[in-house]
């Protein structure tokens, strides 16, 4: 097995704690510890937290974008079906003990005071970049206003992560999902 390089342990480390605990509350000396580098070992790969922030940020745009295609690319069946995935892996993060919610929301709120940390605008990039993604879906499945049907599927997704996230109840997952179909049905182009 390849030996996980400097950086690359860094992040992983920071990615874990920012997510387990808050971005704001882990400090440099935790990240150091925990991945056994020296501040200036940090530094020299990361110039500040606050491009860290960005790094790890960045990183989970990749990483969650991919997963949401992929679950989307792997759902046989209808247009329907593969949007109501999406919803399905919402629910299913109900029972995971270690789920905190989406990631970029927490993000936005912790620095929603500065709106010059790269945070606020990286997660308001990651939100549009899938909304604009799921835009391009629709319009390859055929539904009239892919723009405005995407927003209403955006937020419902983000709805369902935060109800799921406070209830711990799949079923807030399901109710959107159920939604989310009737704004599909009604959106079909008519032939």
């Amino acid at each position: 097995m390849e030996k996980q390089n400097t950086r690359d342990r860094i992040l992983a480390v920071a990615s874990d704690l920012f997510y387990q605990e808050g971005i704001r509350k882990v400090g440099i000396k935790e990240i150091c510890e925990k991945a056994g580098i020296t501040k200036p070992t940090l530094y020299h790969h990361f110039t500040s937290k606050d491009r860290l922030i960005a790094a790890y940020l960045e990183d989970l745009d990749r990483k969650t974008s991919g997963a949401m295609k992929a679950a989307f690319e792997k759902t046989p069946g209808s247009l329907q079906d593969k949007i109501l995935a999406l919803f399905d892996r919402i629910a299913a993060s109900a029972d995971i003990e270690t789920w905190k919610g989406c990631p970029f929301i927490r993000a936005a709120a912790e620095f929603a005071d500065n709106d010059t940390h790269p945070a606020p605008s990286l997660s308001k990039a990651h939100k549009q970049n899938m909304e604009t993604w799921i835009a391009g879906c629709l319009v390859d499945g055929a539904i009239d206003k892919p723009a405005e049907t995407a927003r209403q599927l955006m937020i419902l997704l983000d709805g369902a992560v935060m109800a799921v996230f406070l209830h711990r109840n799949p079923d807030y997952a399901r109710q959107s999902a159920a939604v989310a179909l009737a704004i599909l049905t009604k959106a079909e182009r008519k032939t």
